[in-house]
């Protein structure tokens, strides 16, 4: 089995195997492609989103210093806005229900190291789906952490670091969930 086989499967993977650099190289130069669109070529951009993304609806708008880790491991299925700066770290699935949006800088994680503090680092990651219901709002500079489920209709103010599931129509606070 493959490295990248195992990584869309859930099991232990190695980031530095060649397929998976590659593509990321790949989602690196599609990026690079997007982020060179001015706003006012909207057909191109949409074009290269539905290239880069594992899927998205025609109602999707990205702000300048989007950026995936591979792109195909993710899945919209409604109305989305990112401004600019997000990035998904795309290992696992991370998937939006309709109408949801991202504030400036927000961080999505679907993989961490597996090594445990004082360990001897093998490179060797697992990574975990995202899941992000309708009508969600996450505020800029927040974090959400692997294995992560937001939601419907919930509200994530800036700079929370999210590290368990935020059930539907809650509005989360710093301080109020770690």
């Amino acid at each position: 089995m493959t490295e990248k086989e195992n990584m869309l499967q859930g099991r232990p993977y190695q980031p530095a195997d060649e397929a998976l650099e590659a593509d990321r190289y790949a989602m690196v130069r599609m990026l690079g492609q997007l982020h060179d669109y001015h706003e006012e070529h909207t057909v191109d951009r949409l074009l290269l989103l539905k290239e880069i993304l594992g899927s998205c609806p025609d109602q999707i708008t990205v702000g300048d210093g989007f950026r995936a880790l591979y792109g195909y491991n993710i899945h919209i299925e409604g109305a989305f806005a990112a401004a600019a700066d997000c990035y998904i770290q795309d290992a696992a699935p991370v998937t939006f229900g309709s109408r949801c949006t991202l504030g400036p800088g927000v961080h999505l994680y679907t993989s961490l190291p597996l090594a445990q503090a004082g360990e001897k680092n093998t490179g060797i990651e697992s990574a975990s789906p995202v899941s992000i219901g309708d009508d969600v709002r996450i505020g800029g500079r927040a974090l959400l952490y692997p294995g992560i489920h937001i939601g419907s209709r919930s509200i994530v103010d800036p700079g929370v670091v999210l590290t368990s599931d935020v059930p539907a129509d809650t509005h989360v606070s710093i301080g109020s969930r770690s």
